[in-house]
């Protein structure tokens, strides 16, 4: 609960600061520090810590009026995790971080195809107008769909792996530090 809550914390002053750099072409997608403490907090106790630390963290952005960034964002770390917990029980690390990528890919390739095609589907008018800014050959809201998908998967891998392995290796060092905490 200790480990989930200082996480939480830390998480909520991240995106609160908006540290944060816009993805390339589609820059609404923005990659951001802020889910690392729920990696770490994973690493720590597992998803009885992860879990908990996601939800602080989607809070903090809902308060700021993103309900729907901060569900998507949710949705990403809470996939991720639940992909990294799979992983870690049919192999070892290297396995955990490729199935918590490969889920949080499906995962988020499918919620947005549900909000760009039933939900919110002007949000596919402006990642066509993005691409087309940005030089991608659009030329049909087939097209663009298709192209945003490509887009979010290349940004989902990039997150997962920005934000998990910082997250393993800070959780290591941590243990070297105060083996008493490993136990």
């Amino acid at each position: 609960m200790a480990v989930a809550s200082v996480m939480g914390g830390l998480a909520a002053l991240l995106s609160l600061a908006r540290v944060e750099v816009p993805f390339p072409i589609l820059t609404y997608l923005k990659v951001d520090p802020a889910e690392v403490p729920s990696f770490v907090a994973y690493f720590a106790a597992g998803l009885g810590a992860g879990v908990p630390c996601a939800l602080v963290h989607f809070l903090a952005i809902a308060t700021r009026g993103e309900v729907l960034g901060g569900s998507m964002k949710l949705l990403a770390v809470l996939s991720n995790l639940a992909g990294l917990s799979l992983g870690m029980r049919v192999g070892g690390l290297r396995t955990a971080v490729l199935t918590g990528t490969l889920v949080r890919i499906l995962v988020m390739d499918l919620a947005n195809l549900l909000v760009m095609t039933v939900l919110f589907p002007e949000y596919l008018r402006i990642s066509e107008y993005m691409m087309r800014g940005a030089g991608v050959p659009v030329g049909s809201p087939s097209e663009a769909l298709l192209w945003t998908i490509i887009i979010v998967s290349i940004f989902n891998a990039v997150h997962a792996l920005v934000s998990g392995i910082p997250a393993y290796y800070i959780h290591r060092a941590v243990i070297r530090a105060v083996p008493q905490l490993g136990r």
